[in-house]
């Protein structure tokens, strides 16, 4: 889990997943261990712990009336953790007897002896595997906490583990080990160039659909909302009158309201109402009232 992985000071980002250093890993689940038998005193219970977390064991355990033995709570712990740990004492036992079984352990392909250094600068592994001669592949499979073929030394110093004989040449190369091929593999820049003669620079055109502040609309599309509101407002309350007459009567008042405003200053001008309050007049005003009752 994440929040314990971060619980236990192991670094999990877009770049770096600590989780899979060997190493630190193996450090923070002892320590992980370690607390969790300080809770149960048990290491069948600490090993359900480590799979499906603590809450679990310990409703299981009140489930079954505070019971400590791990298979009295089995039935009552999730399906996973129920094979976690039979399959833990199997891996166990074969680790211990597999010449009685004739099993013959895998011998590693990746060197034995290595050696790890701290890398102060970004890297990537292209370059370390070309100047220090050793294949990418060993240089990955040795340094599984990095997502990709990046090692962030800049934000903070990195581990690098490499072949022993490997780590020399890095020791001995270092500086031209950062400035290889680093414009090439090494593309992330703290400033981006915009290349104006592909995407040349337009401040004016604006689409008005993404405004939402009325005020910074164009004109246009301000009566236009206006007109529409109005219409939407006057059917409402109007039901015997068409459209076409509504959409006209709107049109014609929007358009002598806006001459009107723009022959007075703007200081002397009023406030605009809103269709709400043309609606709420128009329903109000007994000319609308006789235009809209049934004869």
């Amino acid at each position: 889990m994440i929040t314990t992985a971060r619980r236990y000071d192991l670094k999990i980002n877009s770049l770096v997943d600590e989780r899979m250093d060997p190493y630190k890993a193996s450090w923070a689940a002892a320590k992980y261990l370690k607390d969790l038998y300080n809770i149960y005193g048990d290491w069948n219970l600490v090993l359900a712990a480590y799979n499906a977390g603590p809450q679990q064991v310990s409703k299981a355990i009140r489930r079954t009336g505070g019971e400590r033995d791990y298979w009295k709570i089995y039935r009552y712990l999730p399906n996973e953790t129920r094979g976690y740990v039979p399959a833990f004492i199997a891996a166990n036992y074969v680790m211990n007897y597999y010449c009685d079984h004739n099993i013959a352990p895998m011998k590693s392909r990746y060197p034995i002896l290595t050696d790890t250094v701290l890398v102060d600068r970004t890297l990537h592994m292209q370059q370390v595997a070309e100047l220090c001669k050793v294949d990418i592949e060993v240089v990955r499979a040795l340094n599984p906490q990095y997502k990709t073929d990046i090692i962030p030394g800049l934000s903070a110093l990195s581990s690098l583990t490499l072949p022993q004989d490997a780590t020399e040449r890095f020791i001995d190369l270092r500086d031209s080990v950062y400035n290889y091929r680093a414009d090439e593999l090494l593309t992330q820049r703290a400033e981006v160039e915009v290349d104006e003669t592909e995407a040349p620079r337009t401040t004016h055109t604006v689409a008005p659909a993404v405004q939402t502040d009325r005020r910074q609309r164009p004109p246009a599309t301000a009566r236009a909302e206006r007109r529409h509101a109005a219409t939407r407002a006057v059917r409402a309350t109007a039901g015997l009158m068409s459209a076409t007459t509504i959409a006209a009567t709107a049109r014609a008042a929007s358009v002598k309201d806006a001459t009107a405003r723009r022959q007075i200053p703007r200081e002397q001008r009023k406030p605009r109402k809103t269709p709400l309050q043309r609606s709420r007049k128009a329903t109000h005003s007994p000319t609308s009232l006789s235009a809209t009752t049934p004869q």
